[in-house]
């Protein structure tokens, strides 16, 4: 009886362990045809769905500093109707900290507006590369790299050290609660500038 037990037990982490590694197929499909497809806006090669936005402000105690927002979207479907608003399925975001740190964020959304994956780059000490994944906005899987600047730059992604790798433990320094936050506000901010 104890055996049978144990079988099904790992038939059904099994089960669960499948589906998370094809979610994240998944999401990793739609981020390869979403960079296809922005490359192609770029080259002109396709109509623009873009909007692109630069913040520039002078920070008491941090200096300079600049903030470029990217948001990627498409026309709502809505049929024998004007659409009037757009579903943003992918953002950027690149900023500064005085002159010693420069980070540089992707958001790729779901039509609903849910966050499917969140990828941050930053150099100051150290190259950093943190990837997250989340399917009905639960984190599903963390991936976070670290390397050696060489010469004040950052190395390819092969020279990348694995630190973390795991289901749901994020980096000492990062929180959860940044990370939805953060996401809200990069939604709200098209959402504002669509209205």
């Amino acid at each position: 009886m104890k055996s049978l037990q144990i079988i099904i037990l790992f038939f059904c982490f099994a089960g669960v362990l499948n589906a998370q590694t094809n979610e994240i197929k998944n999401i990793r499909e739609q981020y390869t045809q979403i960079q296809k497809e922005i490359a192609a806006q770029k080259n002109d090669d396709m109509p623009k769905n873009n909007m692109h936005i630069i913040v520039n402000q002078n920070m008491p105690g941090i200096g300079e500093q600049q903030i470029e927002y990217h948001f990627y979207f498409e026309l709502e479907d809505i049929q024998d109707q004007v659409p009037e608003h757009h579903n943003m399925f992918f953002a950027t975001r690149q900023y500064n900290v005085a002159a010693s740190s420069d980070t540089y964020e992707e958001f790729l959304y779901d039509l609903s507006g849910n966050l499917l994956f969140y990828f941050q780059k930053t150099s100051e000490e150290k190259c950093k590369q943190l990837r997250c994944y989340f399917k009905d906005n639960k984190l599903i899987k963390v991936i976070y790299k670290e390397a050696d600047l060489i010469d004040d730059t950052c190395p390819s992604s092969s020279k990348y050290k694995v630190l973390i790798q795991s289901k749901n433990k994020l980096p000492q320094d990062f929180g959860m609660e940044y990370l939805r936050s953060t996401s809200k506000s990069i939604m709200s901010i098209f959402k504002a500038l669509d209205k």
